[in-house]
């Protein structure tokens, strides 16, 4: 079991590394958002810092899934 997950896991990270999506059906989705750079402030310091454009990971659930936890 632990040999098949890395395997899933390995490759899930790859196609994300790859700007692709994965879809599971009844499970879900994998896929990337694109954060737009911007201004930020340091909360203890007050100061203003500027935060670099980056791909952010998501999961979008399945109707299968979202169903059988809300049973």
């Amino acid at each position: 079991a632990e040999k098949a997950i890395d395997i899933f896991t390995s490759s899930v990270i790859n196609a994300l590394g790859e700007g692709k999506e994965i879809s599971l059906v009844g499970f879900g989705n994998f896929g990337i958002n694109k954060i737009a750079a911007r201004s930020g402030r340091n909360p203890r310091t007050g100061e203003a810092l500027k935060i670099a454009a980056y791909n952010q990971p998501k999961f979008k659930v399945g109707s299968k899934l979202k169903n059988a936890c809300n049973k």
